[in-house]
C-alpha cells in the first residue's frame, strides 16, 4: 500500500515536473503549498476529526491520507467498514492512473511525439 501512496502521489508531480521549461522556482511553491499541507493535514500525527472542518478536507483529498487509513487497516488491525478500505485503494488507483496518464502524454510533448 505504500508503493501504491507513492505513486499515486508521485506520478502527477512527474507530470507537472515533466511540463516545466524554465526553471523560476515552481518547486519551492509546489513544496509550500501542496506537499506541505497534505502532508500535515493527512492524519498520519493525528486524527482528521480533531481538526477544523474548515481544514479537515485537505485531508480527505491527500494520497497520503488514503495511504495511512490503508496502512493502518493492514498492519495493525485498525477496524473500519470493509466499503471505505476499498474505497482507499480506488481513489489511490485512480490517482496513480491518472498520474501515469499525464506523465506519459507529457513525456510524449516533450519528445516531440
Amino acid at each position: 500500500m505504500a508503493t501504491l501512496a507513492g505513486l499515486s502521489f508521485g506520478l502527477p508531480l512527474m507530470a507537472y515536473s515533466a511540463s516545466i521549461t524554465e526553471d523560476k522556482g515552481q518547486f519551492a511553491l509546489v513544496m509550500r503549498f501542496i506537499v506541505m499541507p497534505l502532508f500535515l493535514f493527512s492524519g498520519t500525527f493525528f486524527p482528521l476529526d480533531s481538526l477544523p472542518l474548515a481544514v479537515r478536507w485537505v485531508g480527505w483529498i491527500s494520497p497520503i491520507w488514503h495511504g495511512t487509513e490503508l496502512g493502518r487497516v493492514f498492519s495493525y488491525g485498525y477496524q473500519q467498514p470493509p466499503l471505505l478500505t476499498v474505497l482507499h485503494a480506488v481513489v489511490l488507483v485512480a490517482l496513480a492512473v491518472l498520474g501515469w496518464f499525464l506523465t506519459r502524454r507529457q513525456f510524449a510533448a516533450r519528445m516531440g511525439k
